[in-house]
């Protein structure tokens, strides 16, 4: 093989890796876990797939109890948003899915679409936002957009949310107690 032949078989085999990359998987929904994880099956394996750039309100857990009214009201909206969610998936189960890393947990973080042809009006995260069912959860220091639709993406996931919170939407009309902060208990 010569380098001219060489150099152009690696064009075509990267033009190739990021043809398919930058597509989206069907995948099956499975479970909808709560208002930003679901477990779905991705190419034939069973994974827990955690929404990038949004948090929903946050469910009790087993061990948790509280009598703050406003913590109550905070569970309240944590199981709307999973049960919006869950009215919002195709009644065939499918999604569109860019997977990415795992967070901390050990979620794959995903990118869901209604329909394969992608596009803002198509994508669940904005959805949960618009309904303003979800805040933005956006990653520090965060530069590395490998696509103008991943940048798309965050900068309307923040556009969502502000509108939904100016109009009172969703949980935007109770002034709950936002997600990042009952994780981190500053309330």
């Amino acid at each position: 093989i010569n380098k001219s032949s060489l150099k152009q078989n690696c064009v075509i085999i990267l033009f190739i890796y990021l043809y398919n990359t930058m597509k989206p998987i069907e995948v099956n929904v499975l479970k909808v876990l709560d208002g930003d994880t679901l477990t779905i099956n991705y190419d034939h394996k069973i994974i827990k797939a955690r929404m990038r750039f949004i948090d929903a309100p946050e469910m009790k857990k087993p061990w948790e109890s509280s009598d703050d009214p406003r913590v109550l009201q905070h569970w309240q909206w944590g199981i709307n948003a999973k049960s919006f969610l869950s009215s919002i998936i195709p009644k065939n189960n499918i999604l569109y899915c860019y997977k990415y890393e795992k967070d901390i947990y050990e979620r794959d973080l995903c990118d869901f679409y209604f329909s394969n042809v992608i596009s803002q009006e198509t994508s669940v995260q904005l959805s949960m936002c618009a309904s303003g069912m979800a805040a933005y959860f956006l990653p520090y220091q965060y530069y590395d957009f490998n696509s103008n639709r991943e940048l798309d993406l965050f900068l309307e996931v923040i556009r969502k949310c502000a509108i939904a919170k100016k109009k009172s939407i969703g949980f935007w009309k109770d002034d709950i107690i936002l997600p990042y902060q009952i994780k981190n208990k500053r309330f």
